[in-house]
């Protein structure tokens, strides 16, 4: 507990109470953000993505203070918490004076502050099973890594990770525990969509692999990572990758077997790989948007074909077409998946009124999704 007030000392009072008043005042950011997420790590991804916007954003907050001590410890999560470590971020109780020249970012269809002149008007919906037809003046945002990755200095040591030797043909890390990756309602969804869940795709790849390719532990893997392997497997059971660590071994490998989530198909990890240059082996392409390309952007089951067969045709590939592919992954994420990427996109559409659809791993969605969501391309 006594930790927990030390980081809100650092993150609230200091960062958003002290560190203002010593500078000259601020008139406010042109952007005001009024979303009612959960304070969990949706919402500190959200903000960060808004954030990369040149001129920052306010983040409105329901209290006259911007958050006290016992609301901090109890009902800000971990990852929630980052959101007051973010650049070019201000929460504040207090709604704009004039706003005919302002952004409004907003989720709540029916919110007060829509009875006021904005310039222009942002719709966050997290409702991604929406159907396509239904709407017009709409994007989805990028699904994007695990938010301490954006908070421990890794996204500044992307270019110097991609330049990294690769010395792993194929790689699999992660948790593997059956209640959580096999439980029935990402079944479901999995068997739903005609994918594997992670405990299945785990024992396939042990099963195409062999078991000599499993890690007994992370001196080991640290060792393979030096002398070079043609499989290896991970389970975070048995080698558990610091995730201060996390981004350099992706680093090492060609492939990288992108396990579905706990709630869902997308993960971080796809995310993470394609950070890095490793090009993503994934059975849900769609669910990029753009969607990922097979043989370009990552390696993906073709109609009838196994996971053998997929591994197969991952190692049969040259070096000079693994280069190839890697380039158009780090192109992909740079002009896709980052929050600069994002806020372009979002600043280029001309349209006064527009919709932007956030994946915020909503299980009750991804029971409805079809062809038609927007979330699938």
């Amino acid at each position: 507990m006594v930790s927990t007030y030390l980081q809100y000392t650092r993150d609230v009072v200091w960062a958003h109470v002290v560190k203002p008043a010593l500078v000259a005042s601020r008139t406010g950011s042109p952007w005001f953000v009024d979303v009612h997420l959960p304070w969990n790590r949706y919402f500190t991804l959200t903000l960060r993505q808004l954030a990369a916007n040149p001129d920052g954003i306010d983040v409105r907050t329901p209290r006259r203070h911007v958050m006290g001590p016992a609301t901090y410890a109890g009902y800000v999560e971990k990852y929630g918490r980052l959101a007051f470590r973010l650049a070019h971020t201000r929460f504040t109780s207090t709604v704009p004076q004039q706003t005919a020249q302002r952004v409004l970012v907003y989720d709540d269809p029916h919110s007060e502050l829509l009875k006021l002149p904005w310039r222009r008007r942002i719709r966050l919906r997290y409702d991604v099973a929406a159907l396509k037809s239904s709407l017009s003046n709409w994007f989805v945002a990028p699904y994007t890594m695990h938010p301490l990755r954006y908070f421990d200095g890794d996204e500044d040591r992307l270019p110097q990770l991609r330049q990294t030797k690769r010395s792993v043909r194929i790689l699999f890390a992660g948790n593997v525990d059956p209640a959580v990756y096999a439980a029935e309602e990402i079944g479901s969804i999995c068997r739903q969509l005609g994918i594997l869940n992670r405990l299945e795709l785990y024992e396939a790849l042990v099963a195409a692999m062999g078991s000599e390719s499993v890690s007994p532990g992370i001196d080991q893997l640290e060792a393979t990572l030096v002398q070079g392997a043609r499989s290896v497997l991970a389970r975070a059971d048995r080698c558990l990758i610091p995730g201060e660590s996390w981004l350099r071994v992706l680093a090492h490998a060609d492939f990288f077997v992108c396990a579905p989530g706990a709630l869902m198909p997308m993960c971080h990890n796809a995310v993470e790989a394609m950070a890095v240059g490793t090009i993503p082996i994934v059975a849900y392409p769609q669910f990029f948007q753009p969607a990922l390309q097979d043989g370009i952007t990552c390696l993906s089951p073709r109609p009838g074909e196994d996971v053998a067969a997929l591994l197969g045709r991952a190692e049969a590939i040259s070096p000079s077409e693994i280069q190839k592919m890697r380039d158009h992954v780090c192109h992909y994420y740079e002009s896709v998946l980052t929050a600069r990427s994002f806020i372009d996109r979002l600043r280029k559409t001309p349209e006064t009124d527009i919709t932007v659809f956030i994946n915020i791993e909503l299980i009750d969605q991804m029971k409805l999704l079809s062809s038609e969501s927007v979330i699938v391309s």
